[in-house]
């Protein structure tokens, strides 16, 4: 059987600012503490050890954090009041990513955009789930109820921030598909038949 090697002090204090912290790290902050190249050595050594484990290391957009591994999830789930991660309906998931890309936004704004009539109940449930919330009242005629994410929404789908989303343009630009079937193949690929 392999000993593990000892870990690094750098690796030690990288460890226990992950864990000890309410929200993910920049990694600007850890390599001004260490210095880059170790703080990339140190990073690098706790995702080495918690690989294949309980915990995993995470990093996008510039931060690292330290969440459980997906079978680790699943085990919190069975045991953390019995109540399972709500599951979504195709329409809600299509309306919570309506809000996060183009929030805040009310009713009216879901509708023109998803170009279907909102069901209120889906706005209830996403809020009860603690995915969006009330963020004002619009000054219109009507005072619509504004809405925008929340940090479970962030949590849930492993966002650092909201700017890791793709912007209104992208995501417009992705659902387009294109207009020449065979202008995106790449050479030597067969169009679709």
């Amino acid at each position: 059987m392999m000993v593990p090697r000892a870990a690094t002090q750098a690796e030690l204090e990288v460890e226990a600012l992950l864990v000890a912290s309410p929200a993910p790290v920049e990694r600007s902050v850890i390599a001004d503490r260490l210095g880059a190249l170790q703080a990339d050595r140190a990073i690098e050594g706790v995702r080495s050890f918690w690989a294949g484990r309980g915990m995993r290391l995470v990093e996008r957009g510039g931060a690292v954090w330290m969440e459980p591994s997906p079978a680790a999830r699943k085990a919190i789930q069975s045991v953390s009041d019995g109540v399972p991660e709500a599951r979504l309906t195709k329409a809600a998931m299509e309306t919570l990513s309506f809000v996060a890309v183009n929030q805040p936004v009310t009713l009216a704004d879901i509708e023109a955009g998803r170009g279907v009539a909102q069901y209120r109940g889906i706005m209830s449930t996403l809020v009860d789930a603690g995915l969006v919330r009330i963020t004002s009242r619009r000054t219109d005629a009507g005072r619509s109820a504004a809405y925008v994410t929340t940090e479970a929404f962030l949590e849930r789908f492993g966002l650092p921030t909201l700017s890791d989303l793709p912007s209104p343009e992208e995501m417009a630009s992705l659902s387009t598909p294109p207009s020449d079937p065979e202008a995106s193949c790449g050479e030597g690929d067969a169009a679709p038949a």
